[in-house]
């Protein structure tokens, strides 16, 4: 019996092909969930937009106007993020298309040398050849061996003939992903070009309603109450998930859907006072009860916030699931991992955010970048971990 493989290197082909046909299957299922929620935050700032322009006819307090460019600005900001997570999705996908396509034409290059070949071979010697192979042949049963040869070559060369128009119609095909890949980019630079400048823009007319705006007392009770609010939809959203995680422990992992991602969470309570930080900077503002200067009071802080230039790179401080991600008027772009064991940490005032819901992180992952959303202008990034749906000082669990 014939070995199955005839080269260690067909093999290795046989094995890795299904692989790397998996790879490029999952990278096009990545692009087109990121451009799904990418047409989702265009419609949101589109119905925004709107909404400012309906409002601007009317007198409303500069807190409010504020309020609403600040969210079109987190906004934009995450739509800056998506962008950038579809340009390195389309940069692999491009080598991708350019490995099948090399491979593709050296196969064919193969093909057509062996063919070109046999075609001189073929014109030097002819038909004449394979009659004198025939007839001088010693014995009818020899001459029966020898035509069911010349058969088997003729057959041969029919295959190899349409193995070539194949593999030119696979080199079309690979040729045509190429280049819709390439427009891809092409259109992928053009939106981040535009959404660089209206990003440019909104934060302008965010900081000019900064500087208009003088907190009165009115202004400042008002910032305060709303603060408290948000820390309470936080709370709720945290307990939300908490009732979540404890019907999916119940549920068997194969009965899971997408939106309860099974996860076999690393035990994070081991991990106190260990964890790394999300971002190196100055706590400005700590756990618990501290003086507000602006208000003249003492506020209740859920967590702690770390000064850092804006775009600074953000982490997380363990391996989870992301499990929300959202924008509330004094938090402003949000994400909350879940860690397992009842465990779940909030990072908060993001610009751009890299991660999308259900996606799996590792510790000290990229999820986004330093901004000022939800912030009164200062760029910073609010932190806080929950555990046992209490919340608990992060610092008390960060490592020195």
């Amino acid at each position: 019996m014939p070995p199955l493989f005839t080269s260690p290197f067909k093999f290795l082909f046989y094995i890795f092909l299904p692989v790397a046909l998996f790879a490029q299957s999952d990278l096009e299922k990545k692009i087109s969930q990121n451009r799904s929620i990418l047409q989702e935050i265009d419609q949101e700032i589109a119905d925004l937009r709107r909404s400012i322009k309906g409002s601007q006819s009317q007198e409303g307090e500069v807190s409010d106007e504020l309020q609403q460019v600040d969210r079109n600005l987190a906004l934009t900001a995450r739509k800056r993020g998506l962008l950038e997570n579809e340009k390195k999705l389309l940069e692999r996908k491009l080598e991708i298309n350019i490995q099948e396509n090399n491979q593709a034409e050296a196969a064919l290059l193969k093909l057509t040398t062996t063919y070109t070949r046999r075609l001189i071979h073929s014109y030097k010697f002819g038909r004449l050849q394979n009659l004198e192979l025939i007839f001088s042949a010693k014995s009818l049963n020899q001459a029966m061996v020898r035509y069911k040869y010349l058969q088997f070559i003729s057959k041969n060369d029919e295959r190899l003939i349409r193995s070539i128009r194949t593999k030119k119609q696979d080199i079309e095909v690979k040729q045509a992903n190429l280049l819709k890949t390439r427009e891809q980019q092409n259109l992928n630079l053009s939106e981040q070009t535009q959404a660089e400048e209206q990003y440019s823009a909104i934060r302008l007319e965010k900081n000019q309603l900064l500087r208009q705006m003088k907190q009165s007392r009115k202004q400042t009770e008002k910032i305060l109450s709303s603060k408290e609010q948000e820390r309470e939809k936080i709370a709720s959203i945290i307990l939300a998930l908490e009732k979540m995680r404890k019907e999916r422990e119940k549920t068997p992992a194969r009965n899971t859907t997408r939106e309860e991602v099974h996860f076999d969470f690393a035990d994070i309570r081991k991990a106190k006072g260990k964890l790394p930080w999300p971002v190196r900077g100055k706590v400005v503002s700590g756990f618990g009860k501290v003086y507000d200067s602006a208000s003249k009071t003492y506020l209740r802080n859920t967590g702690i916030e770390i000064a850092s230039p804006l775009g600074t790179a953000v982490s997380t401080v363990f391996s989870g699931v992301v499990r929300t991600i959202t924008y509330l008027p004094v938090y402003g772009n949000t994400v909350i991992i879940e860690h397992g064991h009842g465990f779940y940490t909030v990072y908060a005032h993001l610009d751009q955010v890299f991660v999308s819901k259900n996606e799996t992180v590792n510790t000290n992952q990229q999820i986004g970048t330093v901004g000022d959303s939800g912030s009164q202008g200062t760029t910073k990034l609010g932190f806080e971990l929950y555990g046992s749906e209490q919340t608990i000082d992060p610092l008390t669990w960060l490592g020195k």
